[in-house]
């Protein structure tokens, strides 16, 4: 058996990656079909409001399976299963409720990126695990939706020496670079989570503030009918650096300020007249918050 599923009375799901056909947890047809498995039964269950994925072996997950890899006889072949495991990702994400990958050992390649698709990463301080995608050891780029999810989780710059040059880190440096959201020890590592005020509930909605704004209320964009407000998501990148963000003032005015570093602040008067003037229309704006769930809203520059 690929995966052990254990539903706690809290609420919470374990997913527990124990391959019996290999020495270590890896990415292949039967390992991901019993995840696909596991993932949809802890969606589907109403009593189940989060879950932790994580593995009984050394090792969290080692990557994809280099024999199947060499099986694929086709293109095809293997971009039927390409798509299968993004779509399997995607609706981790998009699913509604919290995941969190409790890893205790090493997560590489696409180990690294099943941690990714979950909504936090917790490590356990062990100084032989490391974390990385090297792929690029074996002239492959990461397949599991890597390329786009750790330049989105630390920034473009940071994340290109993992991409393109295969460097692998400790959960400290992990934690240092943003690569996982805490390191604790190995004996805590499962019950932390749980010991985090109602693990349960994730990060919230689209709620109507923006993290770290040093000014008093910030500015909103709201749907068109005023009633509900949006929030920037907390981990963009400050790789963007100054992210424009058009925003109504309660006197109806269209007033433009730049989000960076996680700050807000007004543009000066000829910079907002420039952008305004090349952006007068009407635009169309998708937020997604971090659960997956997107909504969208028409909006109109006058």
């Amino acid at each position: 058996m690929s995966i052990d599923y254990q539903a706690g009375a809290d609420g919470i799901a374990t997913l527990t990656w124990q391959m019996s056909d290999a020495p270590m947890n890896v990415l292949n047809a039967a390992s991901m079909a019993a995840y696909a498995a596991a993932v949809q039964r802890a969606i589907a269950d109403p009593a189940v409001k989060g879950v932790i994925v994580t593995s009984a072996k050394p090792e969290f997950i080692a990557g994809g399976d280099l024999n199947m890899l060499l099986a694929f006889s086709d293109a095809q072949a293997m971009t039927r299963f390409t798509e299968e495991l993004h779509g399997l990702m995607r609706g981790i994400e998009k699913s509604g409720k919290p995941f969190v990958a409790a890893l205790n050992g090493s997560a590489l390649g696409g180990g690294y990126e099943v941690a990714m698709s979950c909504h936090r990463r917790i490590a356990a301080d062990n100084p032989k695990a490391q974390i990385g995608l090297p792929e690029v050891g074996l002239g492959l780029l990461p397949g599991g939706g890597g390329t786009q999810r750790l330049p989105r989780l630390i920034g473009v710059r940071a994340a290109l020496p993992f991409l393109l040059e295969g460097k692998k880190v400790s959960p400290a440096q992990a934690l240092k670079a943003g690569m996982v959201d805490e390191v604790v020890p190995p004996a805590e590592l499962l019950a932390w989570w749980r010991a985090q005020g109602n693990p349960v509930e994730g990060p919230p909605p689209l709620a109507p503030a923006c993290q770290g704004v040093p000014l008093g209320e910030p500015p909103r964009i709201v749907s068109p009918d005023e009633s509900t407000p949006y929030r920037l998501r907390r981990d963009s990148p400050a790789e963007f650096q100054r992210i424009p963000l058009i925003a109504r003032a309660d006197a109806g005015v269209t007033r433009l300020f730049w989000y960076q570093d996680g700050a807000l602040a007004a543009a000066t008067e000829p910079e907002e007249k420039r952008f305004l003037d090349a952006v007068r229309g009407e635009h169309r704006l998708v937020v997604t918050d971090d659960l997956g769930r997107s909504d969208a809203i028409t909006y109109k520059v006058e």
